[in-house]
């Protein structure tokens, strides 16, 4: 069994527990949600406002899980990598196909630079619309339809990944 360090402070037991790592004045903190381990940082130095960060981040968690929205964000960058990650792999295992070479081209030289910083619970009809009107500046046409399909495809390919993981919920 590990030894507590007196750097961890169990605040709900086997649900909330706030620590320093070892070079760090900062104060983190690790919760429970959905039997799901969550780790966040509080931002805090001081251990009795870093105590009520790591409680107030729990509740916003419940709360959000309550609401069926995700509880972890992510950027979409993080999570088109990782869709681009499972498509190599699946190349590389025979199981993919073909056309995953231009999602991961598409993904790599037009989204991500355009809307990876954003999270992915934000992008919305707009956010893409104002991606293909960019898009069609810089180019200074519109895109065929094929293009478009084989854009919405590796889109599709991203928002999968991001609902295997967890990141996005779909709402029946």
């Amino acid at each position: 069994m590990a030894i507590k360090k007196e750097s961890t402070h169990q605040l709900i037991h086997r649900n909330l527990t706030l620590y320093q790592r070892e070079h760090s004045a900062v104060w983190q903190c690790r919760y429970k949600v959905d039997n799901r381990w969550i780790r966040a940082t509080t931002k805090e130095t001081q251990l009795d406002l870093a105590i009520n960060k790591a409680k107030e981040l729990l509740v916003e968690a419940e709360i959000r899980k309550r609401s069926g929205i995700p509880v972890v964000t992510k950027r979409f960058k993080d999570i088109a990598m990782l869709a681009i990650d499972r498509m190599e792999r699946d190349l590389k295992g025979g199981l993919g196909k073909s056309i995953y070479k231009d999602y991961i081209r598409i993904i790599n030289e037009h989204f991500i630079p355009s809307l990876g910083q954003r999270l992915i619970t934000n992008i919305d009809y707009d956010a893409l619309q104002q991606y293909y009107d960019d898009r069609e500046a810089r180019y200074g046409l519109a895109i065929s339809n094929s293009n478009r399909k084989t854009q919405n495809a590796a889109f599709n390919r991203v928002f999968d990944e991001a609902i295997v993981r967890g990141y996005l919920y779909v709402r029946h």
